[in-house]
């Protein structure tokens, strides 16, 4: 009986029990497209989260960019070392269309989100209107081998209360310093997140002693603000 009661519970979650007639997909005009405009050329990895009918918003991690255009190759870009962000479009005459919103200080690309550190994105959710931006904080391990010479420091939300206007360099960001709050062995908190209910779920990366993998954590909407000591 336990057994499949945990399977319900995981099947309502992640919707894994719907129907092949339930499941959307986007119509070929809206199928995500990333060309190289606006200064940006390819970023290393992708979250999206739609905004709303309308609005699909894309965080990017480390980015390629440059003030030249018609680039061919990479050469001699700056390279922004954290999260980069668009905001995408569909409709039927007009087809997908993405902008890329890039910072410049001092007359040169930074990242978007983090000036003065390196974060990394995850899984953005809305939870109550209010749209949450997950990020790593990475430092980096001068005398380590690269690739992987850096690490995992914390944790950090961009609290976002209100993202109507088009344009995401003018949204008021609240910032939330998480990284005393997430639980011990909890490497990466949100690689992936729901909403359901009065909860947020968060599918996290887990390394403890010997021990490494996935776990799911969860953590209460009205505790948002205050994470410690609240995680499941």
């Amino acid at each position: 009986m336990k057994l499949k009661t945990l399977l319900l519970i995981l099947c309502l979650l992640f919707t894994s029990c719907a129907t092949p007639q339930t499941l959307w997909r986007p119509p070929p005009q809206c199928l995500p497209a990333f060309p190289d405009k606006d200064g940006w050329y390819g970023g290393d990895g992708a979250y999206s989260i739609a905004l709303d009918d309308q609005r699909t918003l894309w965080l990017f991690g480390d980015t390629f960019a440059s003030t030249g255009t018609e680039k061919t190759n990479r050469a001699g870009m700056d390279i922004i070392s954290g999260n980069t962000l668009a905001i995408s479009t569909c409709d039927e005459k007009a087809g997908f269309d993405i902008q890329y919103f890039l910072k410049r200080k001092a007359g040169r690309f930074v990242s978007f989100f983090g000036e003065n550190e390196v974060l990394w994105p995850q899984s953005p959710f809305i939870a109550e209107g209010v749209l949450y931006l997950p990020f790593l904080i990475i430092k980096s391990l001068p005398q380590a081998e690269p690739p992987y010479n850096f690490k995992i420091a914390g944790h950090r939300i961009a609290r976002i209360g209100n993202f109507q206007n088009d344009d995401p360099r003018k949204w008021h960001v609240d910032d939330i310093d998480w990284s005393g709050a997430i639980p011990p062995g909890i490497e990466a908190l949100a690689p992936a997140t729901i909403v359901f209910r009065h909860q947020i779920y968060f599918f996290s990366l887990y390394r403890g002693g010997n021990k490494a993998g996935n776990i799911l954590a969860r953590l209460p909407i009205t505790r948002l603000e205050n994470a410690t000591g609240a995680f499941e």
